[in-house]
């Protein structure tokens, strides 16, 4: 009688155990992913201070670990001196001579006429079609979301924000939301994909 009990109470504990680690499994869609990234980033803007973009970027470099973001962070003597170390903001440079109003700029890429050139805060510019054209690239082929300047002798990381303003296809920023999810995911040893096909569904 006494080995019967025994063995009962093993199947009961083990029964248990599965039932507490169920209990601790949760199934996240890809806007509830977004809305855990979006606290984690509201946490480090907090301190830094800095643009969301940026405090994204700078979370995919630390594994979306902010107490390591944070550490790394008081070991510098102050916040533009580790923004510089991350290549989020360019070293100081001389200010470039503003261009003429009305003068028709060439783009350095493509060599073509535009009535204005943009470009980063390491004031590498070229024409709007020629950062649409490099950042389309870099999302469907390179399957990147973190992008660096255009200028291949620049580390600059280029920001979610400025990202958006050159993208205008709905599907490549579809696209490019979803590397960074997927750069979340990938990141966090607690979370996996769904293996089955086009399920969409992380389990945590």
């Amino acid at each position: 009688m006494f080995l019967i009990f025994r063995m009962n109470s093993d199947y009961e504990s083990s029964d248990n155990e599965e039932q507490e680690e169920e209990s601790n499994v949760e199934f996240l869609t890809p806007s509830a992913l977004e809305s855990e990234m979006k606290e984690v980033i509201a946490d480090v803007q907090s301190v830094l201070e800095i643009k969301t973009g940026v405090c994204r970027i700078l979370l995919h470099k630390y594994k979306w670990n902010k107490d390591s973001l944070f550490d790394k962070f008081y070991e510098h003597p102050d916040t533009t001196a580790f923004l510089i170390d991350a290549q989020v903001i360019p070293k100081p440079s001389p200010t470039p001579f503003p261009a003429v109003p009305n003068i028709p700029q060439e783009c350095e890429i493509c060599c073509e006429l535009t009535e204005k050139l943009s470009g980063l805060a390491c004031n590498h510019k070229a024409c709007f079609d020629c950062w649409k054209s490099y950042l389309t690239e870099k999302i469907v082929d390179g399957r990147q979301c973190e992008i660096e300047c255009m200028d291949s002798t620049c580390k600059l990381l280029i920001e979610d924000e400025k990202v958006m303003c050159y993208i205008t296809d709905s599907t490549v920023v579809a696209m490019y939301e979803r590397l960074t999810i997927n750069s979340y995911v990938a990141a966090n040893q607690y979370l996996k994909w769904c293996p089955g096909v086009d399920c969409g569904i992380a389990v945590k």
